[in-house]
């Protein structure tokens, strides 16, 4: 968890510039092909950035399959380890 009410902003652009690399920032999906055809006309390397909500979710949800301890004195971490060998039942290998 984040301690900090506001967490910095990292200007991915800008620090991607200072090692020499060449940037596109697109506004949202539709931009977004444009930049990967015109990233593939440069000669090195290319960053694009995209706006995004860091709290909205995509419809088809996510699950991250993080470790957790399988033996532990604490209930939570018990029940964490549970609820993650229940996620690895329905995950889809290669997808």
């Amino acid at each position: 968890d984040c301690r900090v009410k506001e967490p910095f902003a990292v200007d991915f652009a800008k620090h991607a510039e200072s090692m020499g690399a060449l940037t596109r920032r697109v506004e949202s999906l539709a931009d977004l092909g444009q930049a990967i055809e015109w990233a593939k006309t440069t000669d090195r390397t290319t960053v694009i950035t995209i706006v995004s909500d860091a709290f909205t979710w995509t419809p088809g949800d996510a699950w991250w399959d993080v470790g957790v301890p399988e033996v532990s004195d604490r209930e939570q971490v018990r029940e964490a380890h549970s609820v993650q060998a229940e996620g690895r039942k329905r995950q889809r290998i290669g997808v």
